[in-house]
């Protein structure tokens, strides 16, 4: 189950860097959540984006993954990511330090990702600038209902709970 999991969140940073939309679809349960941020709700609402993206070049580097098996059929996981963007039209290098935290479900023997919900640590672009997500902290993040990452125990990790703004996107 570790190794079908982990096939799967490379799968997801493949698609990524790849802007492959179906390889990126394929990593989740139909009806699946993705919380990021930039959108939030049904998967599809992010996947459809990929392909609209504009980066020059991506790579998502996953690391630090830790499972906790809930039963024979559901795992939580937590997964570090460093992603890295270019914008070759404008010079611009964006770095991303963030954690997914992924519950999965094995139906039909397949393991796939039900809900994803992304925790934001530092971020920065170009090395001159302080993170884009202080430069878009405020009542940006608010309104785009941004979780972001805490060093203590209220850190979602410890939950794997959605805020109550974001849990009406979740399907009945």
């Amino acid at each position: 189950s570790r190794e079908e999991i982990r096939e799967v969140l490379n799968s997801m940073a493949r698609a990524a860097d790849r802007c492959d939309v179906e390889l990126q679809k394929s990593c989740f349960h139909p009806g699946g959540t993705d919380y990021r941020g930039v959108a939030n709700g049904d998967f599809g609402n992010w996947a459809d984006t990929l392909a609209k993206w504009d980066v020059t070049s991506a790579r998502h580097c996953i690391q630090n993954i830790s499972f906790n098996f809930l039963d024979r059929d559901t795992a939580n996981v937590e997964t570090y990511v460093d992603a890295f963007h270019f914008w070759e039209g404008e010079k611009k290098f964006e770095f991303i330090q963030a954690r997914y935290l992924d519950r999965f479900e094995r139906r039909g023997g397949v393991w796939k990702i039900a809900r994803r919900m992304t925790v934001w640590d530092e971020c920065w672009m170009d090395s001159e600038k302080p993170s884009w997500l202080t430069g878009v902290s405020g009542e940006y993040v608010k309104q785009k209902m941004f979780m972001c990452s805490t060093r203590d125990k209220s850190d979602f990790y410890y939950s794997y709970e959605l805020p109550a703004e974001l849990r009406e996107f979740e399907p009945n």
